[in-house]
């Protein structure tokens, strides 16, 4: 996924790139997948900020913080959750800078809130629904004895492209 995404927004013409993300493991796996792929195309300086902690708008607005005051600008800022991506959003306009001109943003699971941000928020949508279903059975699987074949399930994604990029 998160390959798949730096490729779709390179295509798109930004070749300036940052993340601000949760100290979470699967976010972790989606940032080395991000910065391999842009590393693939030259970019090798992708300006990262690793928040402690439940991702939330506060935590969002100072790993976007220490970024910016680094001198981050020009570039889309991928973020590893959505709350903190509305986080990355509410600091950048506090700080009266541009979006997406200045700082472009994409979120991750398109939350209920995304649409509805403003600008509005491009994110990464999952399928939450599809995902919990297959987990439950995996679960059940397991505590059945039945062997797992897939210890890794692909439910897919899609980037849903608003206002923030």
């Amino acid at each position: 996924m998160g390959r798949k995404t730096a490729n779709f927004f390179y295509d798109k013409g930004y070749r300036k790139f940052a993340i601000v993300s949760a100290e979470d493991h699967r976010a972790l796996l989606r940032n080395a997948s991000f910065k391999r792929a842009l590393a693939a195309k030259g970019i090798e300086d992708v300006p990262t900020s690793v928040v402690p902690g439940i991702s939330n708008l506060k935590l969002g607005r100072q790993g976007i913080a220490k970024l910016l005051d680094e001198g981050l600008k020009g570039a889309v800022v991928f973020c590893s959750s959505d709350t903190l991506a509305h986080g990355v959003l509410t600091e950048v306009q506090a700080r009266g800078l541009s979006i997406p001109d200045d700082v472009a943003i994409v979120g991750f699971g398109d939350q209920n809130f995304a649409a509805y941000t403003y600008p509005a928020l491009t994110t990464v949508r999952i399928d939450r629904a599809t995902m919990g279903r297959l987990s439950a059975s995996s679960l059940l699987n397991r505590l059945n004895n039945v062997p797992i074949e897939n210890k890794m399930l692909d439910v897919g994604f899609e980037i849903v492209v608003r206002d923030t990029a």
